[in-house]
Protein backbone atom coordinates (compact mmCIF):
# COMPACT_ATOMS: atom_id res chain seq x y z
CA UNK A 1 0.00 0.00 0.00
CA UNK A 2 1.36 3.41 -0.86
CA UNK A 3 2.39 5.31 2.23
CA UNK A 4 1.16 8.46 0.54
CA UNK A 5 -2.41 7.27 0.99
CA UNK A 6 -2.23 6.06 4.55
CA UNK A 7 -1.50 7.92 7.72
CA UNK A 8 -2.29 7.46 11.35
CA UNK A 9 -2.19 8.96 14.77
CA UNK A 10 -1.03 6.40 17.28
CA UNK A 11 -2.52 7.27 20.59
CA UNK A 12 -1.47 4.68 23.11
CA UNK A 13 0.88 1.77 23.34
CA UNK A 14 -0.68 -1.64 23.65
CA UNK A 15 -0.55 -2.59 27.26
CA UNK A 16 -2.11 -5.54 28.96
CA UNK A 17 -3.26 -5.07 32.51
CA UNK A 18 -4.74 -7.96 34.40
CA UNK A 19 -5.75 -8.13 38.04
CA UNK A 20 -6.03 -11.30 40.04
CA UNK A 21 -6.92 -11.91 43.64
CA UNK A 22 -4.41 -14.11 45.37
CA UNK A 23 -3.76 -15.69 48.72
CA UNK A 24 -0.68 -13.71 49.61
CA UNK A 25 2.09 -12.03 47.66
CA UNK A 26 4.16 -8.91 47.69
CA UNK A 27 2.15 -5.86 46.67
CA UNK A 28 2.01 -5.52 42.93
CA UNK A 29 4.11 -8.61 42.25
CA UNK A 30 3.53 -12.30 41.85
CA UNK A 31 4.60 -14.73 44.52
CA UNK A 32 6.72 -17.81 43.78
CA UNK A 33 5.00 -20.11 41.34
CA UNK A 34 4.03 -23.47 42.77
CA UNK A 35 3.57 -26.73 40.92
CA UNK A 36 0.55 -26.66 38.59
CA UNK A 37 -2.53 -28.45 39.90
CA UNK A 38 -5.20 -29.95 37.66
CA UNK A 39 -8.86 -29.14 38.17
CA UNK A 40 -11.07 -26.21 38.94
CA UNK A 41 -12.69 -23.48 36.87
CA UNK A 42 -11.33 -19.99 36.35
CA UNK A 43 -13.84 -17.16 36.04
CA UNK A 44 -12.49 -14.15 34.18
CA UNK A 45 -14.33 -10.86 33.60
CA UNK A 46 -13.50 -8.74 30.57
CA UNK A 47 -14.53 -5.25 29.61
CA UNK A 48 -15.59 -5.67 25.97
CA UNK A 49 -18.34 -7.59 24.23
CA UNK A 50 -17.95 -9.19 20.81
CA UNK A 51 -20.03 -8.74 17.70
CA UNK A 52 -19.37 -12.34 16.61
CA UNK A 53 -17.43 -15.34 17.92
CA UNK A 54 -16.08 -16.40 14.51
CA UNK A 55 -12.71 -14.70 13.93
CA UNK A 56 -12.94 -15.46 10.21
CA UNK A 57 -15.74 -12.88 10.19
CA UNK A 58 -15.10 -10.47 13.06
CA UNK A 59 -12.24 -7.94 13.23
CA UNK A 60 -12.64 -7.40 16.97
CA UNK A 61 -9.78 -8.16 19.35
CA UNK A 62 -12.23 -9.78 21.73
CA UNK A 63 -13.41 -12.18 19.01
CA UNK A 64 -9.89 -13.51 18.67
CA UNK A 65 -9.64 -13.70 22.45
CA UNK A 66 -12.88 -15.70 22.76
CA UNK A 67 -11.93 -18.00 19.88
CA UNK A 68 -8.36 -18.82 20.88
CA UNK A 69 -9.15 -21.51 23.53
CA UNK A 70 -11.16 -23.33 20.84
CA UNK A 71 -9.04 -22.79 17.74
CA UNK A 72 -5.45 -23.75 17.05
CA UNK A 73 -3.38 -22.27 14.22
CA UNK A 74 -0.97 -23.75 11.70
CA UNK A 75 1.97 -21.95 13.31
CA UNK A 76 2.73 -19.97 16.47
CA UNK A 77 4.67 -16.77 17.06
CA UNK A 78 6.87 -16.33 20.13
CA UNK A 79 7.66 -13.07 21.95
CA UNK A 80 10.73 -12.51 19.78
CA UNK A 81 8.73 -12.85 16.57
CA UNK A 82 10.05 -16.32 15.72
CA UNK A 83 7.60 -18.59 13.89
CA UNK A 84 7.25 -22.00 15.56
CA UNK A 85 5.31 -25.18 14.70
CA UNK A 86 1.76 -25.86 15.82
CA UNK A 87 -0.71 -27.79 13.68
CA UNK A 88 1.95 -27.65 10.99
CA UNK A 89 5.08 -29.45 12.14
CA UNK A 90 7.23 -28.04 9.33
CA UNK A 91 7.02 -25.88 6.22
CA UNK A 92 9.05 -24.73 3.25
CA UNK A 93 8.86 -21.64 1.08
CA UNK A 94 9.48 -21.66 -2.66
CA UNK A 95 12.44 -19.65 -4.02
CA UNK A 96 10.08 -17.00 -5.40
CA UNK A 97 8.34 -16.67 -2.01
CA UNK A 98 4.90 -17.37 -3.46
CA UNK A 99 4.28 -20.98 -2.39
CA UNK A 100 4.22 -22.26 1.19
CA UNK A 101 4.17 -26.03 1.68
CA UNK A 102 3.01 -27.15 5.13
CA UNK A 103 3.63 -30.60 6.61
CA UNK A 104 0.79 -31.24 9.07
CA UNK A 105 0.80 -33.11 12.37
CA UNK A 106 -0.65 -36.60 12.51
CA UNK A 107 -3.39 -37.66 14.91
CA UNK A 108 -5.02 -34.25 15.35
CA UNK A 109 -8.82 -34.15 15.50
CA UNK A 110 -11.49 -31.53 15.89
CA UNK A 111 -13.61 -31.74 19.02
CA UNK A 112 -16.54 -33.09 16.95
CA UNK A 113 -14.41 -36.03 15.80
CA UNK A 114 -13.50 -34.78 12.33
CA UNK A 115 -9.88 -35.36 11.33
CA UNK A 116 -7.55 -32.44 10.85
CA UNK A 117 -5.86 -32.77 7.46
CA UNK A 118 -4.81 -30.87 4.36
CA UNK A 119 -8.39 -30.68 3.10
CA UNK A 120 -9.38 -28.94 6.34
CA UNK A 121 -6.67 -26.33 5.87
CA UNK A 122 -7.81 -25.64 2.32
CA UNK A 123 -11.44 -25.39 3.44
CA UNK A 124 -10.52 -22.82 6.09
CA UNK A 125 -8.47 -20.56 3.83
CA UNK A 126 -11.17 -20.72 1.17
CA UNK A 127 -13.79 -19.91 3.79
CA UNK A 128 -11.93 -16.83 4.96
CA UNK A 129 -11.74 -15.29 1.47
CA UNK A 130 -15.22 -16.37 0.39
CA UNK A 131 -17.33 -13.21 -0.10
CA UNK A 132 -20.22 -14.92 1.72
CA UNK A 133 -18.11 -14.96 4.90
CA UNK A 134 -17.90 -11.16 4.78
CA UNK A 135 -14.58 -11.21 6.59
CA UNK A 136 -13.73 -7.81 8.03
CA UNK A 137 -10.13 -8.58 8.94
CA UNK A 138 -8.92 -12.13 8.31
CA UNK A 139 -9.34 -11.93 4.54
CA UNK A 140 -7.32 -8.74 4.48
CA UNK A 141 -4.41 -10.41 6.25
CA UNK A 142 -4.12 -12.91 3.37
CA UNK A 143 -5.10 -10.63 0.50
CA UNK A 144 -2.37 -12.26 -1.63
CA UNK A 145 -3.90 -15.76 -1.24
CA UNK A 146 -4.58 -17.39 -4.62
CA UNK A 147 -5.60 -20.86 -3.49
CA UNK A 148 -4.59 -24.05 -1.73
CA UNK A 149 -3.68 -27.45 -3.16
CA UNK A 150 -4.02 -30.70 -1.23
CA UNK A 151 -0.84 -32.66 -1.99
CA UNK A 152 -1.71 -35.54 0.30
CA UNK A 153 -3.56 -36.01 3.60
CA UNK A 154 -0.87 -34.23 5.58
CA UNK A 155 0.65 -31.89 3.02
CA UNK A 156 -0.91 -28.70 1.71
CA UNK A 157 0.41 -25.96 -0.56
CA UNK A 158 -0.72 -22.35 -0.12
CA UNK A 159 -0.26 -20.08 -3.13
CA UNK A 160 0.24 -16.31 -2.99
CA UNK A 161 0.13 -13.77 -5.79
CA UNK A 162 3.33 -12.18 -4.52
CA UNK A 163 5.79 -12.74 -1.66
CA UNK A 164 4.53 -11.61 1.74
CA UNK A 165 6.69 -11.39 4.85
CA UNK A 166 3.49 -10.90 6.88
CA UNK A 167 1.94 -14.20 5.77
CA UNK A 168 3.25 -16.52 8.51
CA UNK A 169 2.66 -14.00 11.35
CA UNK A 170 -0.92 -13.63 10.08
CA UNK A 171 -1.37 -17.41 9.94
CA UNK A 172 -0.29 -17.53 13.60
CA UNK A 173 -3.22 -15.37 14.74
CA UNK A 174 -6.60 -16.61 15.94
CA UNK A 175 -8.19 -14.86 12.95
CA UNK A 176 -6.83 -17.63 10.74
CA UNK A 177 -7.51 -20.32 13.36
CA UNK A 178 -8.61 -23.67 11.94
CA UNK A 179 -12.31 -24.56 12.27
CA UNK A 180 -14.01 -27.90 11.62
CA UNK A 181 -14.71 -28.09 7.85
CA UNK A 182 -18.28 -29.36 8.25
CA UNK A 183 -19.21 -26.24 10.23
CA UNK A 184 -17.96 -23.87 7.54
CA UNK A 185 -20.93 -24.67 5.32
CA UNK A 186 -23.35 -23.26 7.91
CA UNK A 187 -24.93 -19.85 7.77
CA UNK A 188 -22.24 -17.38 8.93
CA UNK A 189 -24.64 -16.20 11.65
CA UNK A 190 -24.53 -19.66 13.24
CA UNK A 191 -20.74 -19.44 13.51
CA UNK A 192 -21.09 -16.13 15.33
CA UNK A 193 -22.36 -18.04 18.35
CA UNK A 194 -20.59 -21.40 18.13
CA UNK A 195 -17.37 -22.64 16.52
CA UNK A 196 -15.60 -26.00 16.59
CA UNK A 197 -11.84 -26.38 16.53
CA UNK A 198 -8.89 -28.55 17.53
CA UNK A 199 -8.03 -26.45 20.59
CA UNK A 200 -7.62 -27.43 24.25
CA UNK A 201 -11.15 -26.29 25.18
CA UNK A 202 -14.63 -26.71 23.74
CA UNK A 203 -17.71 -24.56 24.21
CA UNK A 204 -20.91 -26.55 24.03
CA UNK A 205 -23.26 -23.62 24.53
CA UNK A 206 -21.13 -21.13 22.64
CA UNK A 207 -21.02 -17.38 22.96
CA UNK A 208 -23.94 -15.33 24.29
CA UNK A 209 -23.84 -11.59 23.51
CA UNK A 210 -23.53 -9.35 26.59
CA UNK A 211 -22.91 -12.38 28.78
CA UNK A 212 -19.84 -14.27 27.63
CA UNK A 213 -18.77 -17.83 26.99
CA UNK A 214 -18.03 -21.00 29.01
CA UNK A 215 -15.45 -23.61 28.07
CA UNK A 216 -14.66 -27.14 29.23
CA UNK A 217 -11.34 -28.93 28.96
CA UNK A 218 -10.73 -31.32 26.12
CA UNK A 219 -9.24 -34.39 27.80
CA UNK A 220 -7.55 -35.80 24.69
CA UNK A 221 -5.70 -32.64 23.67
CA UNK A 222 -2.01 -33.30 22.95
CA UNK A 223 -0.82 -30.98 20.15
CA UNK A 224 0.05 -27.63 21.75
CA UNK A 225 1.89 -24.79 20.03
CA UNK A 226 5.66 -24.69 19.90
CA UNK A 227 5.52 -21.85 22.42
CA UNK A 228 3.77 -23.99 25.06
CA UNK A 229 5.56 -25.16 28.21
CA UNK A 230 2.86 -27.73 28.99
CA UNK A 231 2.31 -30.56 26.51
CA UNK A 232 -0.86 -32.29 27.65
CA UNK A 233 -4.50 -31.31 28.25
CA UNK A 234 -5.18 -28.01 30.02
CA UNK A 235 -4.82 -28.01 33.80
CA UNK A 236 -8.18 -26.27 34.26
CA UNK A 237 -11.41 -28.25 34.06
CA UNK A 238 -13.17 -25.19 32.78
CA UNK A 239 -12.93 -21.52 31.94
CA UNK A 240 -15.68 -18.92 32.18
CA UNK A 241 -15.29 -15.53 30.49
CA UNK A 242 -17.90 -13.00 31.53
CA UNK A 243 -18.58 -9.68 29.83
CA UNK A 244 -18.72 -6.90 32.44
CA UNK A 245 -18.28 -3.62 30.60
CA UNK A 246 -18.71 -1.25 33.55
CA UNK A 247 -15.38 -0.66 35.28
CA UNK A 248 -16.66 -0.41 38.84
CA UNK A 249 -18.85 -3.51 38.45
CA UNK A 250 -15.97 -5.52 37.07
CA UNK A 251 -13.65 -4.44 39.86
CA UNK A 252 -16.38 -5.06 42.43
CA UNK A 253 -16.94 -8.57 41.10
CA UNK A 254 -13.28 -9.31 41.77
CA UNK A 255 -13.03 -7.76 45.22
CA UNK A 256 -16.23 -9.55 46.30
CA UNK A 257 -14.97 -12.91 45.07
CA UNK A 258 -17.52 -13.35 42.28
CA UNK A 259 -14.74 -13.72 39.72
CA UNK A 260 -11.11 -14.85 39.95
CA UNK A 261 -9.55 -12.28 37.62
CA UNK A 262 -10.47 -9.24 35.54
CA UNK A 263 -9.12 -7.62 32.40
CA UNK A 264 -8.54 -3.93 31.79
CA UNK A 265 -8.11 -2.69 35.35
CA UNK A 266 -9.26 0.95 35.52
CA UNK A 267 -6.03 3.02 35.55
CA UNK A 268 -7.37 5.11 38.43
CA UNK A 269 -7.38 1.97 40.62
CA UNK A 270 -4.00 0.53 39.67
CA UNK A 271 -1.89 2.21 42.38
CA UNK A 272 -4.41 1.28 45.09
CA UNK A 273 -4.49 -2.36 44.03
CA UNK A 274 -0.72 -2.60 43.79
CA UNK A 275 -0.57 -1.55 47.43
CA UNK A 276 -2.98 -4.32 48.45
CA UNK A 277 -1.18 -7.65 49.09
CA UNK A 278 -4.37 -9.54 48.29
CA UNK A 279 -4.17 -8.71 44.58
CA UNK A 280 -1.67 -9.10 41.79
CA UNK A 281 -1.59 -6.85 38.74
CA UNK A 282 -0.04 -8.25 35.61
CA UNK A 283 0.98 -5.81 32.93
CA UNK A 284 2.41 -6.49 29.49
CA UNK A 285 2.86 -4.30 26.45
CA UNK A 286 1.34 -5.97 23.41
CA UNK A 287 3.33 -5.88 20.18
CA UNK A 288 1.87 -4.58 16.95
CA UNK A 289 -0.13 -1.45 16.27
CA UNK A 290 -1.00 1.18 18.84
CA UNK A 291 -4.43 2.69 19.29
CA UNK A 292 -4.43 5.05 16.32
CA UNK A 293 -6.44 7.66 14.44
CA UNK A 294 -6.30 7.49 10.65
CA UNK A 295 -7.04 10.60 8.56
CA UNK A 296 -9.00 11.05 5.37
CA UNK A 297 -6.27 11.94 2.89
CA UNK A 298 -8.47 11.93 -0.22
CA UNK A 299 -11.22 14.37 0.70
CA UNK A 300 -11.51 17.36 3.00
CA UNK A 301 -8.90 19.28 5.03
CA UNK A 302 -6.53 16.34 5.47
CA UNK A 303 -5.76 16.21 1.74
CA UNK A 304 -3.28 18.97 2.61
CA UNK A 305 -0.09 17.51 4.10
CA UNK A 306 0.43 20.67 6.16
CA UNK A 307 -2.91 20.19 7.93
CA UNK A 308 -2.05 16.59 8.71
CA UNK A 309 1.35 17.58 10.06
CA UNK A 310 -0.20 20.40 12.11
CA UNK A 311 -2.72 18.03 13.66
CA UNK A 312 0.02 15.60 14.61
CA UNK A 313 2.35 18.24 16.04
CA UNK A 314 -0.24 20.54 17.59
CA UNK A 315 -1.88 18.06 19.97
CA UNK A 316 -0.09 17.37 23.25
CA UNK A 317 -0.73 13.63 23.10
CA UNK A 318 1.70 12.84 25.92
CA UNK A 319 -0.10 15.06 28.41
CA UNK A 320 -3.56 13.87 27.39
CA UNK A 321 -2.64 10.22 27.72
CA UNK A 322 -0.62 10.60 30.92
CA UNK A 323 -3.38 12.49 32.74
CA UNK A 324 -6.30 10.44 31.47
CA UNK A 325 -4.65 7.12 32.31
CA UNK A 326 -2.75 8.17 35.46
CA UNK A 327 0.59 7.22 33.94
CA UNK A 328 -0.46 3.59 33.45
CA UNK A 329 -0.44 3.73 29.65
CA UNK A 330 2.67 4.82 27.81
CA UNK A 331 2.08 7.55 25.20
CA UNK A 332 2.86 6.11 21.78
CA UNK A 333 5.62 7.53 19.61
CA UNK A 334 4.58 5.97 16.34
CA UNK A 335 2.16 3.50 14.77
CA UNK A 336 3.86 0.47 16.33
CA UNK A 337 4.42 -0.42 19.99
CA UNK A 338 8.04 -0.55 21.23
CA UNK A 339 7.57 -4.26 22.01
CA UNK A 340 7.08 -5.00 18.31
CA UNK A 341 9.85 -7.02 16.70
CA UNK A 342 12.25 -4.73 14.76
CA UNK A 343 10.72 -1.58 16.30
CA UNK A 344 12.46 1.53 14.92
CA UNK A 345 13.11 4.03 17.72
CA UNK A 346 14.32 6.63 15.22
CA UNK A 347 10.71 7.52 14.30
CA UNK A 348 9.91 8.83 17.78
CA UNK A 349 11.13 12.44 17.31
CA UNK A 350 8.56 12.85 14.51
CA UNK A 351 5.82 12.86 17.14
CA UNK A 352 7.11 15.71 19.31
CA UNK A 353 4.58 18.31 20.47
CA UNK A 354 5.13 21.72 18.85
CA UNK A 355 2.11 24.04 18.95
CA UNK A 356 3.99 26.94 17.32
CA UNK A 357 4.95 24.77 14.36
CA UNK A 358 1.37 23.50 14.07
CA UNK A 359 -0.10 27.01 13.97
CA UNK A 360 2.48 28.07 11.40
CA UNK A 361 1.58 25.11 9.18
CA UNK A 362 -2.13 25.90 9.40
CA UNK A 363 -1.43 29.51 8.46
CA UNK A 364 0.62 28.33 5.48
CA UNK A 365 -2.25 26.07 4.45
CA UNK A 366 -4.52 29.12 4.23
CA UNK A 367 -6.59 28.56 7.37
CA UNK A 368 -5.91 32.06 8.63
CA UNK A 369 -9.41 33.32 9.41
CA UNK A 370 -11.29 32.89 12.69
CA UNK A 371 -15.03 32.72 13.20
CA UNK A 372 -17.02 33.84 16.23
CA UNK A 373 -16.41 30.49 17.98
CA UNK A 374 -12.65 30.78 17.52
CA UNK A 375 -12.31 28.10 14.84
CA UNK A 376 -10.06 28.62 11.84
CA UNK A 377 -11.65 29.39 8.48
CA UNK A 378 -10.62 29.58 4.83
CA UNK A 379 -12.81 31.21 2.21
CA UNK A 380 -15.60 31.35 4.77
CA UNK A 381 -15.46 27.61 5.54
CA UNK A 382 -14.70 26.35 9.05
CA UNK A 383 -11.86 23.85 9.54
CA UNK A 384 -13.98 20.87 10.61
CA UNK A 385 -13.22 17.17 10.96
CA UNK A 386 -15.89 14.50 11.39
CA UNK A 387 -14.90 11.56 13.60
CA UNK A 388 -17.37 8.64 13.57
CA UNK A 389 -16.64 5.99 16.18
CA UNK A 390 -18.31 2.92 17.62
CA UNK A 391 -19.12 3.86 21.19
CA UNK A 392 -20.73 0.46 21.75
CA UNK A 393 -17.27 -1.08 21.41
CA UNK A 394 -15.38 1.58 23.34
CA UNK A 395 -12.97 0.43 26.02
CA UNK A 396 -10.29 2.04 28.13
CA UNK A 397 -12.13 5.39 28.12
CA UNK A 398 -11.47 5.98 24.45
CA UNK A 399 -14.66 8.03 24.24
CA UNK A 400 -13.20 10.33 26.90
CA UNK A 401 -9.95 10.39 24.94
CA UNK A 402 -11.91 11.52 21.88
CA UNK A 403 -13.50 14.33 23.91
CA UNK A 404 -10.10 15.50 25.16
CA UNK A 405 -8.73 15.39 21.64
CA UNK A 406 -11.68 17.52 20.57
CA UNK A 407 -10.85 20.11 23.24
CA UNK A 408 -7.14 20.12 22.37
CA UNK A 409 -7.87 20.55 18.67
CA UNK A 410 -10.05 23.56 19.42
CA UNK A 411 -6.97 25.29 20.84
CA UNK A 412 -5.51 25.04 17.32
CA UNK A 413 -8.74 26.33 15.81
CA UNK A 414 -9.83 22.90 14.53
CA UNK A 415 -13.37 21.68 15.12
CA UNK A 416 -13.84 17.93 15.61
CA UNK A 417 -17.33 16.46 15.51
CA UNK A 418 -17.42 13.13 17.36
CA UNK A 419 -20.28 11.11 15.92
CA UNK A 420 -21.38 7.93 17.67
CA UNK A 421 -22.60 5.41 15.09
CA UNK A 422 -23.51 1.74 15.23
CA UNK A 423 -21.50 -0.90 13.38
CA UNK A 424 -23.89 -0.96 10.45
CA UNK A 425 -23.68 2.81 10.18
CA UNK A 426 -19.91 2.71 10.23
CA UNK A 427 -19.81 0.12 7.45
CA UNK A 428 -22.27 2.26 5.52
CA UNK A 429 -19.87 5.16 5.76
CA UNK A 430 -17.15 2.88 4.48
CA UNK A 431 -18.93 2.48 1.18
CA UNK A 432 -19.41 6.17 0.46
CA UNK A 433 -17.38 7.77 -2.31
CA UNK A 434 -16.11 10.95 -0.64
CA UNK A 435 -13.28 9.53 1.12
CA UNK A 436 -10.13 8.22 2.49
CA UNK A 437 -8.34 5.03 3.17
CA UNK A 438 -7.94 3.43 6.53
CA UNK A 439 -6.24 0.17 7.22
CA UNK A 440 -6.92 -2.87 9.28
CA UNK A 441 -4.43 -3.99 11.87
CA UNK A 442 -2.63 -6.09 9.32
CA UNK A 443 -2.17 -3.11 7.07
CA UNK A 444 -3.43 -4.86 3.98
CA UNK A 445 -7.17 -4.32 3.84
CA UNK A 446 -8.41 -0.94 2.66
CA UNK A 447 -11.79 0.69 3.12
CA UNK A 448 -13.33 3.87 1.78
CA UNK A 449 -14.91 6.25 4.22
CA UNK A 450 -16.04 9.83 4.03
CA UNK A 451 -15.11 10.69 7.59
CA UNK A 452 -12.56 13.39 8.23
CA UNK A 453 -10.90 11.37 10.96
CA UNK A 454 -11.33 7.65 11.47
CA UNK A 455 -10.40 5.90 14.67
CA UNK A 456 -9.18 2.35 14.68
CA UNK A 457 -7.98 -0.01 17.34
CA UNK A 458 -4.64 -1.67 16.71
CA UNK A 459 -3.56 -4.08 19.34
CA UNK A 460 -1.97 -7.44 18.94
CA UNK A 461 -1.57 -7.97 15.25
CA UNK A 462 1.60 -6.65 13.60
CA UNK A 463 1.38 -4.18 10.75
CA UNK A 464 3.94 -3.87 7.99
CA UNK A 465 6.69 -1.50 9.18
CA UNK A 466 6.37 1.91 7.58
CA UNK A 467 2.83 1.44 6.31
CA UNK A 468 1.67 4.50 8.24
CA UNK A 469 4.77 6.59 7.97
CA UNK A 470 3.32 9.53 6.04
CA UNK A 471 2.17 11.10 9.26
CA UNK A 472 0.79 9.93 12.49
CA UNK A 473 -0.07 11.82 15.58
CA UNK A 474 0.37 9.86 18.71
CA UNK A 475 -1.55 9.46 21.86
CA UNK A 476 -1.42 6.29 23.80
CA UNK A 477 0.06 2.90 23.70
CA UNK A 478 -3.16 1.38 24.57
CA UNK A 479 -3.87 -2.04 23.57
CA UNK A 480 -2.71 -2.59 26.93
CA UNK A 481 -4.21 -5.46 28.61
CA UNK A 482 -4.40 -5.11 32.33
CA UNK A 483 -5.75 -7.84 34.44
CA UNK A 484 -5.96 -8.51 38.12
CA UNK A 485 -6.30 -11.67 40.14
CA UNK A 486 -7.26 -12.42 43.69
Amino acid sequence: MSSRRLGGIATATSLALALTACGASDAGTSGPAGNPVSGGTLTYAINTDADCLDPHQSPADVAGFFARPILDSLVALDAQGKVLPWLAKAWTVSPDGKTYTFQLRDGVTFSNGEPFDAAAVKANFDHVVNPKTQSKLAAGTISTYTGARVVDAHTVEIGLSRPSSAFLPAVATAYLGIEAPSTLTQDPKALCSKIVGTGPFVSTEGYTPQKGIDYTRRADYKWPAGTAKHQGPAYLDGLKIQVVTENSSRLGALTSGQVDAIASVPPVNVAQLKANPGFTIQTAQAPGGNYSYYPNTQSGPFTDLRVRQAFRSGIDWDTIVSKLYFGVFQPAKGPLAPSTVAYDKSVEPSYAYDAAKANQLLDQAGWTGRDAAGYRTKDGTRLTLVHPFLKAYVREQRDVLADQLQAAAKQLGIEIKNENVDYGGFLKLSGRARATTWATSAGSERRRTRCGLCSAVRTSRPRRPGSARTWAATAMTASTRTSTTR
